[in-house]
């Protein structure tokens, strides 16, 4: 839409050059704008209009000196009858300046009063420009033009609805003030808003699996303005800072380097009264294949015949899943099973030698150290004092057993003869009682604690039967046999 200015000249007939004097009114338009001078003049009626014309002044030696404008830039959209509009396209700061119109009739020629015509810009601005998120702005179109003319705010190409308002990190951008209607006589100015950062971020790489010996890099990245610097980043491991700046490279890591991560970013700017900002944590798992293999069991030295369990232990991550044993003896070395736990049961001779398990993930492999199993015979030289001790009392039990059968068997043979030397008519009580005297002496052996009490534990055992007959009642009856004594020595000895 052009802007027009309705101008009624008062026409000075006859008057064509010279020291003239008129009074100039004043007119303003924006820079780049299209203006349209309205005008109208009057004339007797019985003159012809032959010719009309506009000129400009320009300001040469103290005074203005008039040219007869003919550049496209002027459009007459006037007629040859009463009115006299000029339009003005893409107005610039040269078409400042005073401008007349002219016009010649058959019979005569007339002159306007001169107009001003004063150029200016359209200025857009922003009371605080650069303000922090949560400030108020306020955006301002003006001019050294005092026009009636509106105004209209774009940002980013979309119309703003408001200029004034509480700023958000969005609303940070290019504002520009258009005139209504020539929306291409514009100007513009930028509008920063401050905000501390936000949306912190950790990246790692590689962001899958991150196996023991490879390069680790962390990233932290954030939204800020302005933006955080790279002494305003800080790398953290499980709480205690590790590195500054927004990057940090590990060439190999290692199962140590396991942990939480998290980064934090500052820029100065405060944020509900906070001017550190965090990610959020980031678990690192190293992988690894099996290390500090190892092999555990109760006893290392075992009774053949015993039952023993080999535990195969390893740190490993993802966990050992395979595990592999082995038997190392003076000639060869034998498989002898798989699983975390090799049981022997029972236990062999044979099983005596160097035992080594292999752990493995998907990672790789890795063997224990070597653990020596020694197996001993069940009748070691140990065990020979306790069995000593029980053959030996076995033997003194079997010696007294067959000594009392034999004194039982003595006093019945004895008991025989007396008894048939006795007459049919004597009673039996009367018969030679017999008083036997029986003496049993004997001394448990003791298991000697080592071999030199077992070479000197010699022992004596002495057993006494006496058998002694009374004197008979009846003497005429019974033949009388002399005292005799019997004594039987049974004598047990061993010998070293």
């Amino acid at each position: 839409m052009e802007h027009l200015f309705p101008i009624v000249l008062i026409f000075i007939p006859g008057v064509w050059s010279g020291n003239w004097q008129v009074t100039m009114k004043s007119l303003c338009a924006f820079r780049g704008s299209t203006v349209t001078i309205q005008c109208s003049y009057d004339y007797p009626s019985w003159h012809f209009v032959k010719n009309v014309k506009w000129y400009k002044g320009r300001w040469v030696s103290g005074h203005f000196t008039f040219d007869l404008l003919t550049s496209p830039h002027f459009e007459y959209v006037g007629d040859n009858k009463h009115d006299c509009s000029l339009k003005i396209k893409n107005i610039q700061r040269i078409d400042e300046g005073p401008y007349y119109f002219r016009f010649e009739t058959y019979l005569d020629r007339w002159r306007s009063e001169a107009v001003y015509l004063s150029v200016d810009d359209l200025i857009a601005s922003i009371k605080s420009p650069v303000v922090t998120e949560g400030e108020t702005v306020t955006l301002t179109c003006h001019s050294g033009c005092h026009t009636d003319n509106q105004f209209v705010w774009y940002r980013e190409e979309q119309k703003v609805t408001q200029t004034r308002f509480i700023a958000m990190r969005e609303q940070a951008g290019r504002y520009t003030c258009a005139l209504l209607g020539q929306e291409h006589v514009q100007s513009s100015v930028s509008l920063n808003v401050q905000y501390a950062p936000t949306n912190v971020k950790l990246s790692i790489s590689p962001s899958k699996e991150v196996i023991q010996g490879s390069a680790v890099i962390f990233t932290c990245r954030s939204e800020a303005n302005p933006r955080v610097t790279s002494s305003g980043y800080s790398l953290y491991k499980d709480g205690s800072v590790i590195s500054f700046g927004p990057n940090h490279t590990i060439s190999e890591v290692q199962p140590s380097d396991s942990g939480q991560y998290y980064c934090q970013a500052w820029n100065n700017i405060t944020r509900a009264g906070s001017k550190l900002f965090q990610s959020f944590k980031i678990s690192v798992n190293i992988l690894y294949p099996p290390t500090n293999i190892s092999i555990s069991t109760e006893l290392t030295e075992v009774i053949e015949g015993s039952d023993v369990n080999l535990t195969c232990h390893s740190i490993a991550n993802p966990s050992a899943v395979g595990f592999v044993w082995y038997r190392t003896s003076s000639s060869s070395v034998v498989q002898l099973g798989s699983g975390p736990v090799l049981s022997l049961s029972p236990v062999e001779a044979s099983s005596s030698g160097l035992y080594m398990c292999q752990a493995s993930n998907r990672l790789g492999e890795n063997n224990s150290t070597q653990l020596l199993l020694s197996v001993k015979s069940k009748y070691s030289a140990s065990s020979f004092p306790i069995l000593a001790g029980i053959g030996v009392s076995l033997l003194f039990a079997f010696v007294l057993a067959l000594l009392l059968y034999w004194k039982k068997q003595k006093r019945n043979q004895d008991e025989s003869q007396e008894t048939s030397g006795l007459s049919e008519g004597d009673s039996y009580s009367d018969a030679i009682n017999t008083s036997d005297n029986i003496y049993a002496n004997a001394l448990m052996f003791q298991t000697p604690s080592s071999k030199e009490d077992y070479s000197s534990s010699e022992e004596v055992f002495y057993t006494t039967v006496t058998i002694r007959p009374k004197k008979p009642t009846c003497q005429s009856h019974i033949k009388t046999t002399p005292e005799k004594d019997s004594v039987i020595y049974a004598t047990v000895a061993k010998s070293s």
